[in-house]
């Protein structure tokens, strides 16, 4: 589109970090621009815009130019590039999800805040002193927002599950506790796996309880999209393996549905991404050489 943002540096981070906006434009998390750009200075079709200092979040207007008149209130000080800033929106509310230094020498604890979507003025906030980073990965229908925490001072993939109720700071937690390595939020179902090789767990985040009926099937996973019953499932194995539909109510294989034998490198992973548009499924896996016997 004419007009639309341009030289914004790169997005990292494995969180959601762009949400849609009722109005039609959307809520982008500011990129880290490395040197030698001006920390915070980004380009659309009017121009240079210089993100104030300390602001995490820029408001994108449906005609793809950034939103001057929106500020969203301070979350992090410093350095607006930390990988665990995350977002989500829930109805006319922003959830903000990262980190918060308690000073230059100690490490961060996790914050999760909310802020009013239309002017950018923080509702409510909370610390949790336990996390190192809490990355919000969705939000529940009770307003509670559905978070992947890592532990303070404990190093690799060591992660918490949990819902948390910004105002009070009530934290209600899911398991399995530690050790997560993927999750996603799909509708009101929170999927988590632990670590490679183990089973696949479902949450109701409306009642904080596993999901009833649901199987724990065993696959490594690596994203999952589901429509129409079906739960499709994206995994690290090779040959046929690389995507499997499953029962969305019980988690149980499909057999009536089948993709078409993939063709994969030697010692390449998998399917690593989904996306559906309709009922049009889309594959990523960066090995994938062939599908159905056709050059892909």
């Amino acid at each position: 589109l004419q007009g639309c943002a341009r030289s914004t540096g790169y997005q990292g981070g494995l969180r959601p970090i762009v949400v849609g906006d009722p109005a039609g434009g959307l809520f982008m998390r500011i990129p880290y621009l490395p040197p030698p750009y001006a920390a915070g200075q980004l380009v659309d079709g009017a121009g240079v815009f210089a993100v104030p200092p300390g602001r995490s979040f820029v408001k994108v207007r449906p005609d793809c130019r950034f939103d001057r008149t929106f500020q969203l209130a301070e979350f992090i000080p410093g350095d607006p590039s930390n990988g665990g800033l995350t977002i989500a929106r829930a109805g006319g509310l922003l959830y903000v999800g990262g980190a918060r230094p308690t000073s230059p020498t100690t490490e961060s604890v996790g914050r999760v805040a909310v802020f009013n979507a239309t002017t950018g003025a923080l509702v409510a906030a909370r610390d949790l002193t336990s996390l190192g980073v809490a990355f919000v990965e969705g939000v529940a229908p009770d307003g509670r927002a559905v978070i992947i925490g890592r532990l303070r001072g404990v190093l690799g993939t060591n992660m918490v599950a949990a819902l948390l109720d910004v105002a009070s700071g009530a934290v209600t937690a899911l398991t399995p506790a530690t050790g997560l390595l993927f999750a996603k939020l799909i509708g009101t179902t929170l999927y988590l796996q632990p670590s490679i090789g183990t089973t696949l767990h479902a949450f109701d985040v409306v009642t904080g309880q596993p999901k009833a009926g649901w199987t724990n099937p065993s696959l490594g996973v690596t994203d999952i999209e589901a429509s129409g019953g079906r739960l499709f499932v994206a995994t690290s194995g090779g040959g046929n393996s690389g995507l499997v539909a499953l029962s969305e109510a019980t988690g149980l294989v499909d057999p009536t549905w089948t993709a078409p034998a993939l063709t994969l490198a030697s010692a390449g992973p998998g399917v690593q991404r989904l996306g559906l548009l309709g009922t049009r499924l889309y594959v990523r896996g960066p090995a994938v050489r062939a599908v159905g016997g056709s050059q892909r």
